[in-house]
């Protein structure tokens, strides 16, 4: 089943570990952020702030409710397939956690210490970072995260190259970050070095990949284009 928006009047039934995706505040339709499911409900559209999920913010957050979703999508996947899924995310919880906890330990964790260990977890380009000796964590955007998690399903939802973005974009996709986006330091700290513009997964690429059929989205990846942000997409 494709991925769809959310309908007034019209229930919403999530499965286990389906993509939930949010507006940008700043545009309608405009896919901000994504997320998994971690609970199988059906819940009425004015209450999906309700439905428990694991998602990068940052920091990393799992198994609590959040905002209000706009769409989502299935991949409609067998409970094998959701094992492996729930073990990663397991993994990658694991992975902060102990981080959090050497810092404590070693008494530097104060609030300036903590808020920059929750902004390291994120990443915008490339979209993920695997741990290493100097940062045994992972680095992740909210939309690299979900494709890696389905990754460990065997499903690949995206294609490798990403369309290319501006800095203009940018701060469009990322509503609260807009204004740090401006500051070159930050940007090469979400790996946006070089001149623009810069291949960047967005969040809507996600959500595009799951509007297609169940056989479609295991046959190959989906390779996003310009208008892909959007969902439903907006291609020239």
């Amino acid at each position: 089943m494709p991925a769809r928006r959310v309908a007034s009047g019209q229930q919403v039934q999530i499965e286990r570990f389906d993509v939930l995706g949010s507006e940008s505040r700043e545009s309608r339709e405009f896919v901000g952020h994504v997320a998994i499911a971690v609970q199988a409900i059906a819940i009425e559209p004015a209450r999906t702030s309700r439905i428990m999920r694991s998602h990068m913010v940052p920091p990393f957050i799992d198994h609590r409710a959040g905002g209000p979703i706009h769409c989502y999508g299935t991949a409609e996947l067998s409970e094998e397939e959701r094992e492996f899924i729930r073990t990663f995310v397991q993994e990658v919880r694991s992975e902060f956690e102990a981080e959090e906890a050497r810092h404590t330990l070693a008494g530097s964790l104060g609030e300036q210490q903590s808020q920059a260990l929750r902004e390291s977890q994120y990443t915008i380009t490339p979209a993920v970072h695997y741990p290493s000796k100097e940062r045994p964590y992972h680095r992740f955007s909210c939309s690299r995260f979900v494709a890696e998690a389905y990754t460990q399903a065997g499903i690949e939802l995206v294609h490798h190259e990403s369309p290319r973005c501006t800095l203009a974009d940018l701060k469009a996709a990322y509503g609260v970050m807009a204004n740090r986006l401006d500051g070159e330091e930050f940007r090469t700290q979400m790996g946006l070095t070089g001149a623009e513009p810069w291949p960047v997964l967005l969040p809507g690429h996600i959500m595009n990949s799951l509007h297609r059929t169940t056989e479609e989205i295991r046959a190959a990846s989906f390779r996003a284009m310009a208008g892909d942000e959007f969902y439903p997409a907006r291609r020239p």
